[in-house]
Order: C-alpha cells, then sequence, then structure tokens
C-alpha cells in the first residue's frame, strides 16, 4: 500500500501518495527538505487531522493504466533480460501472469517474486521464461487482465482506483489535489503552500527505448473502452477526466 508523508512542523502538511502519479520522485524531493517528517501507513484517521493541509496528485486512468503495462509488461522485463537489472519477479507481475495464464488457459509455473535468481539458480530458467511471457501480453491481453482482477480479490494494487487512497464515503478529502498532466503548471503553488521551494524531479520516467511505441486511447476497441472506463469509473467522474 502507498506511504503517507506527515510533517508535524510548521507548515504542517500530509502528502498523500498513489502509484503511477509521481509519488516516488515527490517523496524523495520531500524527505531532503523536511527531514523530521514521517511515513506512515494509509489510515482514515489521517483525513481528519486538523491544522495539517492535505495534498495529493491524481491522474487520467488511461495514462496511469498505460504506465503500469509498460513497466510491468515491457519495461522491467526488457531491461532484466538484458542484464541491466537483478533477475526477480515483481508482485505485481506475479498477479498479472496468474490472470493472463487463466485467460489463456495456459499452464505454467510461476517463481516466487521478490527472490533474486542467478544463473545457477534452480528456477532461474522459470524466471526467464515468467519474464518473456509478460513481454508476450499485449495492451489487448492487459485489459482483459484488468477485468479479470475487477472481477476477483486478487487485484494488485497499481490497479486500485485512486479515489481509494484520497476519499472516504465517496466524498474527497484533499485540500489539494493536483492532475499530474499539470504538475509543471502548479508546481510553485505547491512549493508555497510547503513553504519551500523544491525542484521538480521525474527518478521514474518511462524509457521508451525498451518499447516499440507508446499506446494512446485510440489502440482500444469499444469493448476495451467500456472495461476501463467500469473498472475506473469513479476516478473519470471525481477527478473530472473524460472517459471513452
Amino acid at each position: 500500500m502507498p506511504r503517507i508523508f506527515i510533517n508535524h512542523q510548521q507548515p504542517r502538511f500530509i502528502f498523500f501518495t498513489n502509484y503511477k502519479v509521481m509519488s516516488s520522485s515527490i517523496l524523495g524531493v520531500m524527505s531532503k527538505f523536511f527531514k523530521e517528517a514521517t511515513l506512515t501507513a494509509p489510515s482514515e484517521k489521517l483525513f481528519h487531522m486538523e491544522g495539517y493541509s492535505k495534498l495529493a496528485i491524481c491522474r487520467d486512468p488511461y495514462n496511469r493504466l498505460f504506465s503500469v503495462y509498460y513497466d510491468k509488461c515491457l519495461i522491467d522485463p526488457k531491461a532484466k533480460q538484458t542484464g541491466r537489472r537483478k533477475m526477480f519477479l515483481q508482485d505485481p507481475q506475479e498477479k498479472i501472469l496468474l490472470h493472463y495464464y487463466k485467460l489463456r488457459k495456459k499452464s505454467g509455473k510461476i517463481v516466487v517474486p521478490g527472490v533474486v535468481f542467478t544463473e545457477d539458480d534452480h528456477d532461474y530458467e522459470c524466471l526467464k521464461a515468467n519474464l518473456s511471457d509478460l513481454t508476450r501480453i499485449s495492451i489487448h491481453d492487459f485489459i482483459l487482465v484488468l477485468k479479470e482482477m475487477f472481477a476477483g480479490a486478487n487485484i494488485d494494487h497499481h490497479f486500485i482506483p485512486q479515489v481509494t487512497f484520497l476519499t472516504e464515503k465517496d466524498q474527497m478529502k484533499m485540500d489539494y489535489l493536483y492532475k499530474m498532466e499539470e504538475i509543471e503548471i502548479y508546481w510553485t503553488e505547491i512549493c508555497n503552500i510547503l513553504g519551500k521551494e523544491l525542484p521538480l524531479l521525474r527518478n521514474n520516467p518511462t524509457d521508451f527505448g525498451l518499447i516499440d511505441r507508446p499506446f494512446g486511447k485510440n489502440d482500444l476497441s469499444a469493448q476495451e473502452h467500456k472495461i476501463v472506463r467500469e473498472s475506473y469509473r469513479n476516478d473519470f467522474e471525481m477527478f473530472g477526466y473524460q472517459a471513452l
């Protein structure tokens, strides 16, 4: 689950993080400038802490979903296969593969996520096969994986709707909510709220050199748009993004 950044000194604020919305980059910067601040697990009581400015960033559900696809199915597996990263399977990748294998009626072993394997390990070849299978998942397969996740209980946190982290009983609890697509426009305003001039950094930008091309909304069929729309209906409505 996401980590929540709390600064108890003036100016007191709480930064509610999310997945695939630059949270890691912004947390890294905040940690350097607010050394007394703390990280804590999500809790509804944080919504009700008085005297704290509550901030968060949201993102177009389509672009957020595409970002998960790029990272978990294309960029990370390809980087590992070319020896640029330690060889292990991430938790989200395990869940994606479980649903993908079910959809394709494919039987196959999936290695334990989080365990680093070397060429001498028994399951090294199995890990390589898992990573290879991830790269074979098309954007159309990925949308079906999304549907399967929402239909069952085994949904990965990267797929959870953003409103889950920012609302209580369908009510927005943020004092300041910014769209990632407009973050550069409002960064000065955010710095004014925080009382410090922070650099705007992107620590994990998408490496498009490892994918054939970026995907857009026009790449999805009408049925696939329906799946995305129904999965993230509350995100579209709460954050003012257009659902197709």
